[in-house]
C-alpha cells in the first residue's frame, strides 16, 4: 500500500483513524498508543514521521494521522493473551510465525494467583530477550477476577521492557476475524488457522462442539495472535496481506481498505 502524495522512495504511509469520542485518548479500535513513539519495528528504527488528514463520513469526523514507515523496515511482533489458565504467547514477523514462538503456558498449575502474576512477568522479561520484538501486543479480555488481574499486571510488565506497547480488546475482534464461511464454535481460532497460520491449529482434529476441551490451550495463541494483527491491519496493511494464504475475512478486508483509501 502506498499513499499517491508519498516522496518517491519513501516508506508506505498508513492512516490510523483517531475518532472525535476518543480523540486524546485512544485510537479508534481501543488500544493505546503514544504519538511521540515511534511505531517503526524494530524499536532502534527510524521514527515514523505524522502527517493528518481529516475524514469525514456521513456525521462521523475522523482524524486519520499517515504514518510514514521505513521501506522495507521487518517488525516482529510479541502477542498476549494473558489468561490465568493459559497464558497465549505468539511471536512473528513478516516471514512468518518465529520458529518456537507460538504457545500456551500453563500458568494455572500455580497454587495462587501471586504466583500466577510473578510467572507473567518472568515469561515477557524471557520472550523479550530471546525473541526481541519490536512491538508488544496484548489482547485485553474481561471476565473473572483473576482474569482482570493478570490483564492489569501484564501491561506495566510489558512497559517495563521498554518496548512499544499496545492493547487490543478481545471483544472487538470478532468484528475483523469471525464471517459466515467458519464453522459455528470456535470461529476466530478457524480464521486464524485458514487464513495466516495452519501451524497453530496443530493438535486440532475437529472444530465440533465435543471437541472444544482440545481446543482450550490453543484458542488463547489464536487470541494472541488475532490481537496482533489487528494492530498491524492498523500500522502496516501491507504485512498483513502478505501473511495471508486465504482471502481475509470480510471484516478484515473493509477495514484494511478503509485505513489504507479512506474517504474524504
Amino acid at each position: 500500500m502506498r499513499d499517491g502524495d508519498g516522496a518517491e522512495g519513501a516508506g508506505p504511509r498508513i492512516a490510523v483513524e483517531l475518532t472525535h469520542e476518543s480523540a486524546g485518548s485512544a485510537f479508534h479500535g481501543l488500544f493505546r498508543t503514544d504519538l511521540h513513539n515511534s511505531l517503526a519495528c524494530p524499536k532502534t528504527g527510524p521514527r515514523i514521521r505524522p502527517s493528518a488528514r481529516l475524514v469525514r463520513q456521513g456525521t462521523r469526523v475522523s482524524l486519520f494521522m499517515l504514518l510514514e514507515s521505513p521501506p522495507g523496515s521487518p517488525c516482529r511482533v510479541l502477542g498476549l493473551f494473558p489468561h490465568p489458565r493459559h497464558v497465549g504467547h505468539v511471536v512473528f514477523d513478516d516471514g512468518g510465525l518465529v520458529s518456537g514462538g507460538w504457545f500456551a503456558c500453563r500458568t494455572r498449575r500455580y497454587p495462587s494467583l501471586t504466583a500466577r502474576l510473578e510467572s507473567l512477568d518472568r515469561l515477557i522479561e524471557r520472550s523479550v530477550a530471546k525473541y526481541r520484538p519490536g512491538l508488544i501486543v496484548i489482547v485485553w479480555g474481561r471476565g473473572s477476577a483473576a482474569l482482570e488481574a493478570m490483564m492489569a499486571y501484564a501491561i506495566p510488565a510489558a512497559e517495563r521492557t521498554g518496548i512499544a506497547l499496545r492493547i487490543r480488546y478481545e471483544g472487538a475482534l470478532s468484528d475483523l476475524f469471525v464471517d459466515d464461511s467458519a464453522d459455528e464454535y470456535d470461529q476466530l481460532g478457524q480464521c486464524i488457522t485458514r487464513v495466516f497460520f495452519p501451524e497453530l491449529a496443530r493438535g486440532v482434529s475437529s472444530w465440533r462442539r465435543g471437541d472444544e476441551d482440545r481446543r482450550r490451550r490453543p484458542r488463547s495463541i489464536w487470541k494472541a495472535t488475532a490481537g496482533a494483527l489487528a494492530l498491524l491491519a492498523e500500522t502496516r496493511p501491507q504485512s498483513v496481506m502478505a501473511l495471508a494464504r486465504a482471502p481475509l475475512p470480510d471484516g478484515l478486508r473493509s477495514f484494511i481498505d478503509l485505513v489504507s483509501h479512506p474517504r474524504i
